[in-house]
């Protein structure tokens, strides 16, 4: 399932199914204790390179996608994912750092 989300005169693919492999545990356990060392900036940061293209179907991007939304859900109650289940995962819009935490910017 594929969902595009028009920027401008610019569609991007913001979601990839995700097809599941035995490894794929491990890939978010590891992807989440790189991101769990990093500050919120470099969070934002990492999320906001990611965000820009949207999926490009790399099944390592949407482990690590994934990984990072369980960081933000910790860190700051809210992901900007879209996560059903493990299977699809998509981007939600640019974010920035606040003194509160996080917000999207539109």
């Amino acid at each position: 399932m594929f969902v595009h989300l028009l920027i401008g005169t610019k569609t991007t693919i913001m979601r990839h199914a995700l097809s599941p492999t035995p490894a794929d545990e491990t890939g978010i356990a590891l992807a989440k204790i790189q991101f769990e060392q990093q500050s919120p900036a470099g969070l934002i940061a990492w999320y906001n390179k990611q965000q820009k293209p949207g999926m490009v179907g790399v099944h390592r991007q949407v482990l690590r996608c994934l990984a990072l939304h369980e960081v933000f859900q910790e860190r700051f109650g809210y992901s900007p994912f879209v996560v059903e289940g493990q299977l699809v995962v998509g981007f939600g819009p640019p974010l920035a750092l606040t003194p509160g935490g996080i917000e999207a910017v539109v």
